[in-house]
């Protein structure tokens, strides 16, 4: 796009000096959606329960208590498990509980652009940015 002039470059984009109309706008938001990271799958609790028995620390303790069955040792055992489960509740409740917070502080931050729509200079969210997808690129043999 960098080789083109600038008419060029608004018909490839579809817009012009006057910016994108609000009905383009919606358009675009309707068949390429918000301008955002595509937020991932979230942990429930109970799979954050299951990742704190994942930890090689863990994994040693678990084995201890296996060996203390061997051993006919259950007291030992049962106190094992016990430091095991309440170390589980505890990791489980404070990354429940991060994920909450960081979650919270993404809803909280609205990042704002300045755009030129129907000729005229607007402050919008930065999630209300359209995109014009499937440009064409020549490359350059």
């Amino acid at each position: 796009m960098w080789s083109k002039n600038v008419q060029e470059v608004f018909e490839n984009l579809k817009s012009s000096e006057k910016g994108l109309t609000e009905k383009e706008v919606e358009k675009r938001l309707i068949s390429n959606g918000k301008n955002e990271i595509p937020k991932g799958k979230k942990d429930t609790i109970f799979d954050i329960f299951i990742e704190q028995f994942k930890s090689p620390i863990i994994l040693i303790l678990i084995v201890a208590a296996i060996f203390s069955i061997l051993t006919n040792s259950k007291a030992d055992c049962i106190f094992i498990l016990i430091v095991i489960g309440i170390n589980a509740i505890i990791g489980t409740y404070q990354e429940w509980n991060s994920e909450k917070s960081a979650e919270k502080l993404q809803n909280m931050i609205k990042i704002k652009t300045r755009v030129l729509r129907d000729g005229k200079i607007r402050e919008v969210n930065s999630e209300d940015i359209v995109v014009r997808r499937y440009y064409r690129f020549r490359v350059w043999k």
